[in-house]
């Protein structure tokens, strides 16, 4: 399970410790309805058989964007830097 409470400005996950944002980044977060906690903040839970809670998180730094999106049938990590979309 990743975790990110854009409130506190922390990401964290089950294996690691939590890590703090610099309060310069944005944070958008979409995630599944049974993984939020709270307004601003939720997961995106891993599953054994590869499959995922799905979702998405934007970071933005001045002009700069980050797009990560999880695909939620297989579980696929994609990055995209130039904020337009998953390539």
């Amino acid at each position: 399970m990743l975790t990110i409470d854009a409130d506190r400005r922390i990401f964290e996950s089950s294996t690691g410790s939590a890590i703090q944002l610099d309060h310069e980044i944005s944070v958008e977060l979409i995630f599944a309805a049974p993984e939020r906690r709270g307004r601003a903040a939720g997961g995106i839970r891993f599953f054994p058989d590869g499959t995922s809670s799905g979702g998405s998180i934007v970071l933005t730094l001045d002009k700069r964007r980050a797009s990560i999106s999880v695909n939620w049938l297989t579980g696929e990590a994609r990055l995209d830097l130039a904020g337009n979309g998953p390539s």
